[in-house]
């Protein structure tokens, strides 16, 4: 699992974006949180994603993909 910072700001227009470079602007942290390879990243146990942005980190933890086949799915870099 790997656990990247994000900056959620309000853009002049009042919108809000997320992003992974630090704004010269108040911001709010968030995180991108990740599933390593042939794993899915859940707070619950119940609700499992390969990637998820969220406000805080804590509880969140990694269970493999029921779905992941590895000669399909594997990461070819």
């Amino acid at each position: 699992m790997t656990v990247k910072d994000l900056y959620k700001y309000q853009r002049a227009d009042g919108g809000y974006d997320v992003s992974p470079v630090q704004p010269d602007a108040e911001y709010e942290p968030m995180y991108r949180v990740i599933a390593g390879e042939g794993k899915l990243v859940t707070v619950d146990g119940e609700n499992a994603y390969a990637c998820i942005d969220v406000t805080s980190t804590d509880d969140w933890y990694e269970i493999d993909d029921p779905d992941w086949i590895p000669e399909r799915d594997s990461y070819v870099g």
